[in-house]
């Protein structure tokens, strides 16, 4: 569940850097990205949060699964719009968090059952 929560914040993340103006104010002295780049992100923003919900799906079933993929839904888009609003320059060293503990976790996790 713990990897399924970091894979959808990490996902939320990209998928908010698609945004000009989210591009804009964690990264103030950047040029734009071009529209390839953005819909790169953007991809692998929603293949995340799809790669989440079969994680969710695979451990709990599928009616379970799913309620469980809402919730950290809402725990994870909680958290990034708190970031975002409050203190945008926190966002990307908790992504670099976000990415080193999900690491972790799958060096915990391999060769055992999600």
């Amino acid at each position: 569940m713990m990897l399924s929560l970091l894979l959808i914040f990490i996902s939320f993340i990209a998928l908010s850097l698609t945004l000009k103006r989210h591009y804009a104010i964690i990264f103030p002295r950047r040029k734009m990205l071009s529209n390839a780049v953005y819909q790169l992100i953007r991809l692998a923003g929603f293949s995340g949060l799809l790669i989440a919900a079969y994680l969710c799906t695979l451990s709990y079933g599928v009616s379970v699964g799913l309620v469980y993929w809402t919730g950290l839904l809402t725990v994870a888009a909680v958290t990034q719009s708190l970031l975002l609003t409050y203190k945008p320059r926190w966002l990307l060293p908790s992504l670099l968090l976000s990415n080193l503990m999900m690491m972790f976790i799958g060096i915990v996790l391999q060769g055992t059952h999600l």
